[in-house]
């Protein structure tokens, strides 16, 4: 049986047609509470250090029916993306439990606009950013289609600015602080990947770095998740002084630009292996999870310095 949650109601305006759309493709209808409970335990607890964009303290009042209604959009993203590291659990070989069914149900959402709540659509859309089916994914609703809209609708909404933040008390100033700089590392991380050109600029924002502060009230179970993620912001800020996302810079301008820029962003490379914390430098006679994630973003970046410097040599 279907777990049953206090879920948003349809918007008003909604079209008939749509809402019927939704109601005949089975969108309303969620898993199993045990399957529920357990996805929700697998995002929290795995994948939003990653993606700090959902405060799990309200989230989790309104899934235990005693805050608000629940966003069905978001609960699908959530869905979406926990379900490919589930694992353990027969019933997920159900084909409509996979990320795949699940991720078709958050998009027949997003595409019906069955969400009002502007933060809950930014939300959903960072998560859905991550979702892929492999390499070849990069068809037109893929990886970087959820990415671009989340920057649209983040930089719509002034996230970009330090004004917006002016008024706000502090949880949702951290929340929406979080949410842009979870957009800037998708960006970053998603250009590094791919080979392509980063779609934000941040000469353009004047949005307050983030800080331990603006975890606060993000239901974080620990501070090690903050600290984390304050640590993979500082590299992904690395890959905007060297060639590692410019693209510009390896396919034009004098080779003496590109060295130094190259040369800058290795003694940023440097400079951030210094200053890690300790619980951040991964030791294979201590391993730690989070001090491996950010290891492996460093040597990304290294490798990508190294393959930059290669083609430039070659050019020459």
């Amino acid at each position: 049986m279907a777990t049953s949650l206090a879920l948003t109601p349809p918007p008003l305006d909604l079209d008939p047609l749509e809402l019927s759309i939704l109601e005949r493709r089975g969108t309303f209808g969620l898993p199993p509470r045990q399957i529920s409970d357990h996805l929700v335990n697998v995002f929290f607890s795995l994948i939003a250090p990653t993606l700090p964009v959902v405060d799990q303290d309200d989230f989790m009042r309104a899934y235990h029916g005693s805050g608000c209604d629940l966003s069905l959009l978001l609960l699908q993203a959530i869905y979406t993306i926990a379900s490919r590291s589930f694992g353990g659990h027969g019933d997920l070989e159900d084909p409509d439990l996979t990320p795949r069914a699940f991720y078709k149900e958050a998009k027949a959402l997003y595409d019906a606009g069955y969400e009002q709540n502007p933060t809950a659509i930014l939300q959903a859309v960072v998560l859905l950013s991550v979702y892929w089916d492999g390499p070849d994914d990069l068809r037109e609703s893929g990886i970087f289609y959820w990415s671009h809209i989340g920057i649209a609708l983040a930089q719509t909404q002034g996230l970009h600015t330090t004004e917006r933040y002016s008024l706000l008390d502090p949880a949702d100033k951290g929340l929406l602080k979080r949410i842009w700089w979870t957009l800037y590392t998708r960006d970053r991380s998603v250009a590094a990947a791919f080979g392509r050109p980063a779609h934000i600029n941040l000469a353009d924002c004047t949005v307050e770095p983030l800080t331990e502060e603006d975890f606060v009230h993000s239901g974080s179970a620990q501070q090690t998740h903050a600290r984390y993620f304050l640590q993979y912001i500082k590299l992904c800020q690395i890959m905007d002084l060297g060639p590692c996302v410019n693209l510009a810079s390896r396919a034009a301008g004098p080779r003496p630009r590109r060295d130094v820029e190259a040369a800058r962003c290795e003694l940023k490379l440097h400079e951030w292996l210094a200053s890690c914390p300790m619980e951040f430098l991964w030791r294979p006679a201590a391993h730690s999870f989070w001090a491996a994630m950010l290891q492996s973003v460093f040597h990304t970046i290294v490798c990508q310095l190294h393959l930059s410097q290669k083609q430039s040599s070659r050019s020459s």
